[in-house]
């Protein structure tokens, strides 16, 4: 991931740390926070969990926003977002302004 300054597609098995590669990932270029993280909806609940677990001294609890509707905004204090693949692609989403990510 670093060689490749970030860009990359990683599809492990279950179980062998992708959420932790990515994290620490995210955590090196931590100037392009704040950050998108798109995952299947039942575990956008435990990218927050896991970013307070492994990031503890990078991110608050009230920097990690999850997002569950079109309907949900941002706020400015924001480092990390996470949200679902059907969220993703909701034209309430889309049209929130919720695209401006340099990190995703």
């Amino acid at each position: 991931g670093l060689a490749r300054k970030g860009r990359l597609l990683l599809c492990d098995e279950m179980g062998l740390g992708k959420t932790v590669t990515t994290l620490v990932l995210a955590r090196h270029f931590k100037s392009s926070w704040p950050f998108l993280v798109v995952a299947p909806a039942p575990l956008c609940k435990l990218w927050q969990e896991h970013a307070l677990l492994w990031l503890p001294n990078d991110l608050s609890a009230s920097e990690i926003v999850v997002i569950r509707s079109g309907k949900d905004s941002i706020p400015p204090t924001a480092r990390m977002v996470v949200v679902s693949y059907n969220l993703i692609t909701d034209s309430k989403f889309q049209r929130a302004g919720h695209e401006d990510f340099d990190l995703v």
